[in-house]
């Protein structure tokens, strides 16, 4: 049973060695990381549920976004995405963020007692891009 046991052992530890030296092809590897950026975008979309979008009409100049909507406010969630050609400092209530390239950011999620929310723009050297904003403002009880 001794020599049994070993042989065992030995398979194990092959197998282990095995796995342990498996690498998937680069290529493989290249589009799994992109399917995983394409499907954290769609989540985070899906999680944010915004229900309004804004688009800042020419992202190589300054603007500024008045985010409103009517009826008590519990609760505000404020997102930012898009491509540029150059960096922006987008501020809002108690914050400042700084965006260049590809960016998806939450911007602002938590309590929000006004119907309306202030967020300006502000790109440094960006020759051009687009920009997207989605929020979602939030009644009690929701």
């Amino acid at each position: 049973m001794r020599n049994r046991g070993n042989r065992e052992g030995s398979a194990n530890e092959n197998l282990k060695l095995e796995i342990s030296n498996f690498s998937p092809p680069r290529r493989l590897v290249k589009v799994h990381r992109s399917y995983v950026t394409v499907a954290g975008l769609l989540l985070s979309l899906l999680a944010l549920g915004c229900s309004k979008r804004v688009s800042i009409d020419d992202p190589t100049k300054p603007a500024i976004l008045n985010l409103t909507t009517s009826g008590n406010v519990h609760w505000i969630d404020v997102a930012i995405r898009g491509h540029i050609d150059g960096s922006a400092a987008v501020m809002g209530y108690s914050f400042t963020q700084a965006v260049s390239g590809d960016f998806d950011v939450m911007l602002r999620r938590g309590e929000w007692y006004r119907p309306a929310y202030e967020l300006r723009y502000f790109p440094t050297n960006v020759k051009s891009g687009r920009v997207t904003v989605c929020y979602r403002f939030r009644k009690a009880g929701l």
